[in-house]
């Protein structure tokens, strides 16, 4: 076993807090899909999109802390981490600089999603606040939900569907199906890397009292949950196929078939502690690629031509010039609704303004879409 005292405190942080084979992959996984949906549909935009993934990688770190700070300290003995065990007794680590470490990152996060409130509305900041208070539950407060076996639903949720939307979200102002449909195997394969965890961790977990899947029902019954959705992600991509239309290069995520065989295998054959520790970093590389590969593949597909929504026009032409709430080149949007929200006759004046580009530059777009765009500013 390695000795923690022979280590850096920036060793101990790096390699056994913020745990970048699972929380780097798991947070750029819904970036790249959600960015190859945004370049299909013509709504990318990098400077939101990054701030997300930001945002969303804060979040997860706030959680892993979180997790080993409570670890720590209701197990001051925990045989699982001995290594931070002895950091905390060396004076390298102390339970305040982690509790510090947690509400930085949760801060952090929340400063990206009021930048990003600019952007796409107060509703980023619901979706801000509900992963942290995930992410923190996960291991804290009254009801710990990852020591009671439901945290793999909630992990589906938020890393997949949860992000994959809200990642798409802030840079179209629109939350389309496809943005939904697309978060279904990110969830899946996210999920994995808790399972993962969760075999390798079982006997440690039972002794500290905690029921995930892997403790209540045995290791055999999440190696059957981790093949099904192993099984379910690659299912999925025909769908998008030809369920979405997105083309047959959705279909390019199955290039990682091999490595998603490679991965099962390590987690049906592997039975040790120490065998499964490198499989979590693998499942979350299997990920990562799976998704970059999706998103590449959605990028690539021809656009279908269909009506954009009032928020799409809003996102793709008109945020160079107009923000939300603060003025940039021209009056933000809130300020524009205030004005003529009440006033008679107010989006047939605006529509016709846009269509005949005497008091605004021309706007490429049909009038349905001319008039969604509007009503989409009055609603602000």
């Amino acid at each position: 076993m390695e000795q923690s005292l022979d280590w850096t405190r920036r060793e101990i942080w790096v390699r056994k807090l913020l745990y970048p084979g699972h929380t780097l992959p798991t947070a750029a996984a819904p970036l790249a899909v959600a960015a190859g949906l945004a370049a299909h549909d013509g709504v990318f935009a990098p400077v939101p999109a990054l701030l997300a993934f930001l945002a969303g990688w804060l979040v997860q770190l706030g959680g892993v802390l979180t997790d080993n700070y409570e670890n720590l300290r209701r197990e001051p003995d925990d045989r699982e981490h001995p290594e931070l065990v002895r950091a905390v007794r060396s004076g390298l680590l102390g339970l305040g600089t982690l509790k510090a470490a947690i509400a930085g990152c949760y801060a952090l996060a929340l400063a990206a999603g009021v930048v990003l409130v600019q952007q796409a509305g107060p509703v980023v900041i619901v979706i801000g606040l509900a992963s942290i208070a995930a992410s923190w539950a996960y291991s804290a407060g009254p009801f710990p939900f990852g020591r009671h076996g439901v945290a793999d639903p909630v992990f589906f949720v938020f890393f997949g569907l949860v992000s994959v939307l809200g990642m798409y979200y802030v840079q179209a102002g629109a939350a389309p199906l496809a943005a939904f449909v697309l978060g279904l195997p990110v969830g899946a394969l996210t999920t994995n890397i808790l399972i993962v965890d969760d075999i390798r961790d079982r006997e440690f977990d039972a002794v500290k009292g905690k029921r995930t899947v892997a403790v209540r029902f045995g290791a055999r019954a999440s190696r059957a949950e981790f093949l099904a959705l192993l099984a379910f992600a690659y299912a999925t991509p025909p769908w998008f196929w030809l369920g979405l239309g997105l083309g047959p290069a959705a279909l390019l995520p199955w290039l990682t078939l091999p490595f998603a065989l490679s991965t099962a295998r390590d987690v049906v054959t592997r039975q040790r502690y120490e065998e499964l520790l490198p499989t979590t970093p693998k499942a979350g590389r299997l990920l990562l690629a799976y998704s970059v590969l999706l998103g590449a593949g959605i990028a690539l597909a021809a656009p279908q031509a269909r009506a954009q929504s009032g928020a799409e026009i809003i996102r793709s032409r008109c945020s160079s010039c107009h923000a939300l709430s603060v003025r940039t080149v021209a009056a933000p949007f809130k300020e524009i609704a205030a004005k003529y929200k009440a006033a008679a006759g107010a989006e047939e004046k605006l529509v016709g303004e846009l269509r005949e580009a005497k008091t605004h530059p021309q706007i490429q777009a049909s009038d349905a879409e001319l008039k969604a765009a509007v009503q989409y500013v009055l609603r602000q």
